[in-house]
This record gives structure tokens, sequence and C-alpha cells, in this order.
């Protein structure tokens, strides 16, 4: 084999024990505490050299996983606390999972380096209705973050319990809550700045669409008609479409008898990144173009489910900045003295900045 192929395997390799070790070590499959194999067990299992494993072994130690003592080997950082996130993962759906795994990689290894071991828990839409069972079920935690709809509610009644706990990813809604610990995003401001955004490029029939079954949704719907309230612009009931999120063929039938009115819509502003891809889908299939024919933003930080035919604009959250604020929090959070004082942890809600993500269906490129 070439001097160079070697390399690559081999750094392939490395990659390899490094990223194994870390998803043990996150996940607890391997306990705090525990004796880890010999640098030289290692280097053989995973045919690399002695120099190269004690480089991995240095990299996590750097970032907390792995404590290394003279004389006597590797050691699984032990944990000084536990932290379980609940995280809504929606029925029938079931691929948040796969939506969020980078950022909760990248949020349990910083929560690691910190000394705070993360239990993750998914649950129902029907678990999550069940205030009392959950606030039962995460009575004795140490510390709690709940991402969910009605993760506020859940909060306050685990704080009733004297338990540490916050709301993260929760969506604005009236008034400024200040009792609630809390990571919020504001959807009405979302709708709002993906349709200036469309306003922005010149585009003055807008339609939406958007889960029927998604409260966020709806607030996002109401940022749109504040905007094209303000510009005066024509908005038809008959623009405003809800379906489930489920329902393809429902979207597909209301679809193309919003491109058979006369005038047609120019550009669609969408609460949901999975139907913004099966709208595409159709408008394809329909012998139109994106964005020529018809222009696209959407409102949403959740990622779709595949890859889409026509890169999408986004209006959405960091979650860097997520990610960030929730581990800031958590800090904040081992400061109190119980679980309802949120003194320590600053002005509350923490508002996620939005940025607008240029895809190609917006048409910036053409307009501008």
């Amino acid at each position: 084999m070439p001097e160079a192929a070697v390399a690559v395997d081999s750094r392939g390799r490395s990659r390899q024990l490094a990223e194994e070790l870390r998803q043990q070590i996150i996940r607890r499959r391997i306990e705090p505490g525990s004796r880890l194999p010999t640098q030289r067990q290692l280097a053989k299992h995973y045919n690399l050299t002695v120099v190269t494993v004690t480089s991995i072994m240095a990299r996590l130690e750097k970032e907390g996983l792995v404590v290394r003592k003279q004389g006597s080997g590797s050691y699984v950082a032990e944990q000084t606390s536990t932290l379980d996130y609940i995280q809504s993962d929606y029925a029938g759906e079931n691929i948040n999972r796969d939506r969020c795994r980078v950022w909760m990689n990248d949020f349990s290894r910083l929560c690691y380096e910190r000394g705070w071991a993360v239990r993750w828990h998914f649950v129902s839409e029907a678990e999550a209705a069940d205030i009392d069972r959950l606030t039962n079920r995460f009575a004795t935690s140490h510390s709690v973050l709940v991402s969910m709809d009605n993760a506020r509610h859940v909060v306050r009644s685990l704080h009733q319990r004297g338990v540490r706990a916050a709301a993260v990813y929760t969506f604005a809604q009236g008034g400024a809550d200040t009792e609630c610990p809390q990571i919020t995003i504001d959807r009405r401001q979302m709708g709002r700045k993906a349709s200036e955004y469309l306003v922005s490029l010149g585009y003055r029939r807008i339609a939406y669409f958007g889960p029927a079954e998604r409260i966020s949704a709806q607030i996002r719907m109401r940022g749109l008609l504040d905007v094209v309230q303000q510009h005066e612009l024509p908005v038809p009931a008959e623009w405003l479409i809800e379906t489930s999120a489920e329902d393809v063929a429902e979207l597909r039938r209301q679809l193309h008898r919003l491109l058979s009115a006369t005038p047609r819509p120019e550009a669609l502003c969408v609460a949901d990144q999975r139907q913004a891809g099966d709208l595409q889908d159709a408008i394809l299939a329909a012998g139109l173009r994106i964005p020529e024919d018809i222009a696209m933003v959407a409102c949403d930080g959740s990622p779709p489910n595949r890859p889409l035919p026509v890169e999408l604009t986004v209006v959405s959250e960091s979650p860097d900045d997520a990610r960030d604020e929730a581990v800031k929090l958590l800090a904040a959070m081992q400061r109190t003295t119980d679980g309802i004082d949120c003194s320590n942890c600053g002005p509350m809600p923490i508002m996620l900045p939005l940025r607008v993500h240029v895809g190609e269906s917006c048409g910036a490129k053409q307009r501008q």
C-alpha cells in the first residue's frame, strides 16, 4: 500500500478511536472513575502507534473526559452532577434524535467538561402533556432542562418540588415571562423577519403554509400578518393555509388550488421545513421553477428530514447560540439555593437572536 494511503487510513483509525471513546464516556457506557485500557492495548487493537494513542488521550484529557495518572493509567473523569434533559419527540416523527444529534453531542461534551453528566429523555406528546407525571418522575433530579411546547409549565411544577429547572427552546407568546428561567425564541418575530425579507426583495403577494397542529406555527403566521398589514399588502384568507404536517396529499391539493388562483402568490412563507420540502416537490412537479415562478422562505429552526431540491432560505436561531446559552444558564442554576430563585441567572427570558440564512429558494441573487 502506498505511504500516503497508509497515512490516510491511520488518520481514519485515529479519529475512530477518539470518537468511540468520547461517545462511550459522554453516554456513560463507561462509568465515571473507570480505568480505560492501556495505551499499548488500544494501539494494538486499532493498529495505531502508542504515540498516536497518547496524543488522543491528551486531547480527551483537555476536553475534560479523561484523567491521566502517572504510573497508573487513564481514567474516565469523575462527575459531580447529573443533568436530566427532557426533549419532546413528536409522535409519528421520531426524527428529533437525528436532527439534533450534533447539538446533543456538543452540549453533552461541554457539560462533561464542567462536571455534569447529561441524561437524555425523549417524551411523546402524550407524556409531555401529563405534567404531574413528569414532575413526579424528575422530582429527585439534581438539575433539569426541558425542551418542548409546555416547558414553562413543567419547569414551574418542578420548582414547586424544589428542583433546579429551566426551559430551553420555548417560544415567546404575549408578555415576557420573567419568573421562569428560560431560553426562548420569538416565533412571531421569526414570521415577521421571514416576511420582511421577502418584502425587501420586492415580493408583494405572499401566502403562508404551516402545520395546523403546532401552536408555534400559528404564532409565526401572526408575524406574517403583522408585516402584510403594515405594508398594506393583499392577503386573502385562502392564502393562509394550515394542514397537518403528516397529510402531504392535502398539502398538495391546497398548493394546486393556490397556484390556480388569479392572481397567484409570488412567494410562500412556510413555518415548517419538512412542509417546505413537500411544497418544493409539488411546485417542481407542476412544471414551475423556484424561485423564478414562486419563491420560498421558511421560518423554522428544525432542519428538514432530507435534502431539498432547491436550497432553502431560512430564518432561524443559531443552534450554537442555544447550546452556549444553555450551558451558561445551567452554570447559573447551580449557584441557586433552590429551584425557584433565578436571581443568579440574569434577566429573563434569554432571547435567542434570529438570522436569515440565504439559499436559492428566495431569489435574492436574481433580485439584488
